[in-house]
């Protein structure tokens, strides 16, 4: 979870509703999202470590691998899984609770909480996150 003190910025406002596709990692059971840029600002890994229930979310769309690769966006786009949001979560705890209804085709009807890391993706907790799994699977 991001602990910096600093507050969290999307990388430009071109960014906030474009499809992009991020690398996240699963290491010793825990997932990342793959930032060299923050890393090289001084942010540790674990700043960038994804929780709870993004360990969920990532666990289903891996299908048990290590390494995959999202596409992700504010706006739908063809193939993508959307999850809505239901609840704001307040400080210290942060991010929003999300409804996924299906994941690659499969009805799930799954609660997500979503850590603050979408305020580094999206510059804010959007009401919708659009997620497609892209490339091959590690």
């Amino acid at each position: 979870m991001v602990s910096r003190n600093e507050p969290l910025r999307a990388e430009s406002s071109v960014e906030l509703t474009a499809v992009k596709t991020y690398t996240f990692i699963k290491e010793e059971g825990r997932w990342y999202i793959h930032l060299p840029k923050y890393l090289e600002q001084g942010w540790s890994k674990q700043d960038l470590e994804m929780a709870e229930g993004d360990h969920k979310l990532l666990n289903i769309i891996s299908g048990g691998r290590k390494k995959l690769f999202l596409r992700l966006s504010k706006e739908p786009f063809e193939g993508a899984d959307e999850l809505e949001l239901m609840e704001h979560c307040p400080a210290p705890r942060g991010g929003g609770v999300y409804l996924m209804e299906s994941c690659r085709g499969k009805e799930i009807s799954s609660f997500i909480w979503i850590c603050d890391i979408a305020l580094l993706v999206f510059g804010e907790m959007p009401e919708h996150i659009y997620v497609e799994r892209v490339g091959k699977l590690h």
